[in-house]
């Protein structure tokens, strides 16, 4: 079944609030704009930040406008043969989502073994689950995240070279058969839709990422 101009209304989060502190510890007294490479033995970054995540409640779907009397009204067949059974798709639906309100917390600390030459860094991350395990879908990911981060910087000159890890574990989710709440969209009646998103979910990432700086 394919359909043209299908419209689809999507809610994002519109606001947010963030927190932090830092403290340095100095090498010698601050005369200019500090640099913490050459100014300070290490430092230690703690952030929260509070999402709106709730304003994601549903997607909005409009798929077409026709009557199942319209020769042209889409039709989703379940099988190659003529006689197959088939069904209509509703002319609007709506993709559950039913997110609640995040906090995430990040922490890591820059040591400079070599004051303004060689820098190490390690710090972890933690975000709070938006969806709940329901209407778990494979389009976006807002389950629990922990990161854990590492990096190094090399300065030489005016240049400084930089190289970053991250690894990233996603909490794993399991929507039990029968408890799926995004329903299936070939039923006339929504009523009679089944869940089309139950299963596990799981996830990781490897982050590595470079940069070089210079200044002029």
């Amino acid at each position: 079944c394919y359909i043209d101009g299908v419209r689809l209304q999507v809610p994002f989060p519109t606001m947010e609030a963030t927190f932090g502190a830092r403290y340095g510890l100095p090498r010698r007294p601050r005369e200019r704009v500090l640099d913490p490479m050459n100014d300070e033995y290490f430092d230690v970054e703690v952030d929260a930040a509070w999402t709106q995540t709730s304003k994601v409640q549903d997607f909005k779907v409009t798929l077409h406008d026709k009557l199942v009397t319209d020769p042209d009204v889409p039709r989703i067949q379940f099988a190659n043969a003529e006689d197959a059974t088939s069904s209509y798709p509703r002319q609007t639906t709506s993709v559950p989502k039913r997110w609640r309100d995040t906090w995430s917390v990040r922490a890591g600390t820059d040591i400079n073994l070599v004051p303004g030459v060689f820098t190490v860094r390690g710090g972890f991350s933690f975000t709070q689950r938006a969806t709940p395990v329901e209407y778990m879908n494979i389009d976006y990911w807002p389950v629990q995240k922990l990161g854990i981060h590492a990096g190094a910087t090399y300065a030489f000159g005016r240049f400084k070279i930089s190289a970053a890890y991250a690894r990233l574990i996603y909490q794993t989710i399991k929507v039990q058969v029968g408890t799926g709440g995004v329903k299936d969209i070939a039923s006339l009646q929504e009523a009679q839709s089944t869940g089309v998103n139950e299963g596990r979910f799981t996830a990781s990432q490897n982050v590595f990422s470079f940069q070089l700086n210079t200044g002029f």
